[in-house]
């Protein structure tokens, strides 16, 4: 996870907050009795917006997840929480020229979703899946 936040920069401070705490299970940690509370994820509507359905079962994130795996043309069985995506996602079985992006793939996909969530609830826009896309693309392509 560390060479993922070496990256960062301030403004992408809350993003970056939301991605260390990927282990999250509810709970802030200081106390058992104190319980952090989630809404509806804003992009699907259907799941609890956690960690784990924002990243990875968020019917927009698993079309950006297929787009990604096609693309990089492999298979993937993703894991059980996005916590474990960071730390099975080393890039053994990629060719060398692209390791350094297979590596970034998961921050600038987190980095599309998490804005993504924030165009719909803060400037009430909704943006279709090809522009999410193309989004995440031209993000992957060109950096944040």
């Amino acid at each position: 996870m560390k060479e993922y936040m070496e990256i960062s920069s301030s403004s992408k401070g809350s993003f970056l907050r939301l991605v260390s705490g990927l282990g999250c299970n509810g709970y802030n940690g200081k106390s058992s009795n104190v319980r952090i509370q989630f809404g509806k994820c804003y992009i699907c509507k259907k799941g609890v917006e956690m960690a784990n359905h924002f990243f990875l079962n968020c019917e927009v994130a698993r079309e950006l997840w297929n787009l990604i795996f096609s693309l990089m043309g492999c298979y993937w069985v993703m894991p059980a929480t996005a916590k474990g995506l960071l730390g099975s996602w080393n890039g053994g079985k990629v060719q060398r020229d692209f390791k350094k992006i297979w590596r970034m793939i998961p921050l600038y996909f987190m980095w599309c979703i998490w804005r993504e969530n924030n165009r719909r609830i803060f400037e009430g826009e909704k943006w279709l899946i090809c522009n999410i896309k193309d989004n995440f693309l031209k993000t992957l392509y060109f950096g944040l």
